[in-house]
């Protein structure tokens, strides 16, 4: 695992609080922190300033993603150390299952089926996130936080952390630092 340069100067002690929290939980012989120890992956946590933008206004619409061997956290003043750490949690779920071709298999088609069910997919000859507006759509925070993949990403970190810091925990706390 790599951390890459220019990440907050907490990131390492996050990322090693997580890897500690992980080790805690080994089923059946099974040592994610391991994994992710060995794993060509790498995590970046840069602070406000590096965070996407759309025009003129701040893109508040996600905290952080997991794409390819890539978990990038964006660590904005809505955070706090405790939902940093969630939220690595969260996408390393997210990372986990995109690791083996028969659970991104099995999460593409619960996936589909899910849009399809929320009228979002129609069924064309197309992948869901392929469909035009899904993007648009899946940003909203009642279809994101529906998805099968967020839920199970949502329900390891917080098993983990002992808190749900969530998409609604986020909505409120910018809320309360916004009122500050």
């Amino acid at each position: 695992m790599k951390i890459s340069e220019g990440s907050i100067s907490c990131t390492k002690q996050v990322i090693n609080d997580v890897i500690l929290m992980i080790r805690r939980y080994n089923y059946f012989g099974a040592d994610l922190s391991a994994s992710l120890n060995d794993a060509d992956l790498t995590i970046l946590i840069p602070d406000e300033s590096a965070y996407p933008t759309l025009g003129n206004e701040s893109m508040i619409e996600f905290r952080g993603y997991a794409k390819g061997n890539n978990i990038i956290l964006f660590f904005t003043r809505y955070e706090t150390i405790k939902s940093v750490e969630w939220l690595l949690l969260h996408e390393i779920g997210h990372w986990v299952l995109m690791q083996n071709q028969a659970s991104a298999a099995f999460m593409a088609i619960s996936r589909q089926q899910h849009y399809k069910a929320a009228g979002i997919y129609k069924g064309a000859n197309t992948i869901y996130y392929f469909e035009p507006g899904f993007h648009k759509e899946y940003m909203k925070d009642k279809v994101h936080d529906a998805d099968p993949e967020e839920n199970l990403s949502n329900l390891f970190a917080t098993a983990i952390i002992g808190e749900d810091l969530g998409r609604p925990w986020w909505r409120a706390n910018i809320e309360k630092v916004n009122a500050q």
